[in-house]
Parts: C-alpha cells; structure tokens; sequence
C-alpha cells in the first residue's frame, strides 16, 4: 500500500508547496513567560491555564524530522468550571498573528471549543458539552491512558518520534524529554495512525497524567505535513 501511496503522491498533490523553511528557526523560539497554573490532569482544578506554542512540518512519511518551524501563535486551554457527574469544563482558543490557511487550522481558527475532561485512576475522558461529538484541536480522542506506560522506549526526534512509519496504533514512553528548556523525566506517547490506512490522518499524543498534554501533532502521508501544539512552560 506504501509504494502505490508513493505512485500517486506526485499526481495528486504536487500542488503542496513549502509552507515554511525547511529548519526550525533559533527566531521563533519564545521568550520566557511567567509560569502559569498548568492542567494537571491528576489534580484538575477551575483555573488552570495552559499555552501551546503551534509548529509546522514537512516531509512525515519520509522521516524529514528536522523540517518544521515554530509560527507565533498559540492555543490556550483554561477550566472554566466544575461538573460533579460530567467533569471539569475546559475552553480552548486559537490566539493566531498571521495567515493560517497552509496549516489545516484556517477554517476554524475563530471558533472557542469547549468540552469535559475527566481523569480516573487510568484514564483520562473526554466528553462534549452537547451532542456526540468533540470538537477541540488538541483532544481528537476520547479516551488517553494515564497510568505510566512501561515500554518500549520512544525518543522525539524534531517533530517526529523514532519509530518507523506505520499505519498502526502504539503505545510507548519517552524518558528525561526536554522542551523549550524544562526537562519532562517520563512522559507517555500514545500514536493513533490507524486511520492513515483509509487515507486519513494520524496523531501523537505526548503527556503525562501529573504534566497534562505536553506535544499533540496531526499530520497526513498525502500531504506529507501536519500541525502540533507543544506545552509552554
């Protein structure tokens, strides 16, 4: 399936141009900010913040791992609420300073999402306010493992992980992690790429049941690109 995906990749979208440079630029690494009251998916509580800086990729099923960039803007996450049977009330908001419409956030980029989340002993839930649906840029998932997972060992290598391209979902757990300066000693990686084998798109979750959600990254083999939220300290 891999070689015919690769058969077509030219006809069908050599329209995909570069977004961005092909190296993450030293200039677009943010300045530090005061620490905020972080979701702490453990201990969630009504005013907890966190800020996710966007990035941008190219090149994902042909392992380009260095070829992102930073873009100056930021989702925000704040719990508004607490709801005794459904959970904590979370509002999310795109703070966007340029033109998003090469990074699959364009359509939506004004929208303010709101959901559950809901932490148990092993699991962290989502749920939506009304209907069946989430709609959030950074939980597509219902459901997130939150006990430690055990292994294999995983490493992020720019915006990718190590492991080989695979339409497939894995678990694993990346150790003594560092992003923009603050060291993450054990986190859990959860990959949903099971849709990629229906032409759709894949996903990474990076967190931790104490850290919250600390990278999220969305990308599809057709367009060889994709998006992702990493946690500002």
């Amino acid at each position: 399936m891999i070689a015919m995906k690769y058969f077509a990749f030219p006809l069908l979208f050599i329209w995909v141009l570069s977004f961005v440079s092909c190296k993450h630029e030293p200039c677009c690494t943010p300045e530090p900010g005061p620490t905020l009251n972080q979701l702490d998916f453990t201990n969630l509580a009504v005013g907890q913040r966190s800020r996710y800086l966007l990035l941008w990729g190219e090149g994902y099923a042909w392992g380009q791992t260095d070829n992102y960039t930073y873009l100056q803007d930021t989702l925000m996450l704040e719990v508004l609420a607490e709801d005794p049977q459904k959970g904590f009330l979370v509002e999310e908001r795109l703070h966007y300073q340029q033109d998003l419409s090469s990074t699959w956030l364009e359509y939506d980029k004004d929208s303010v999402y709101t959901y559950y989340l809901q932490a148990t002993a092993d699991s962290l839930k989502v749920f939506p306010v009304t209907g069946n649906y989430i709609r959030s840029r950074i939980f597509d998932l219902s459901a997130l493992p939150l006990a430690q997972i055990a292994s294999p060992e995983v490493h992020i290598v720019g915006w990718m992980t190590d492991l080989p391209y695979c339409e497939c979902t894995r678990k694993g757990f990346v150790k003594n992690y560092t992003q923009f300066g603050r060291i993450y000693p054990s986190l859990n990686m959860f990959m949903y790429n099971s849709p990629m084998a229906l032409d759709g798109p894949g996903l990474t979750c990076i967190y931790s049941a104490k850290d919250g959600m600390v990278r999220y990254s969305k990308y599809s083999w057709w367009t060889q690109s994709g998006y992702g939220f990493d946690l500002l300290p």
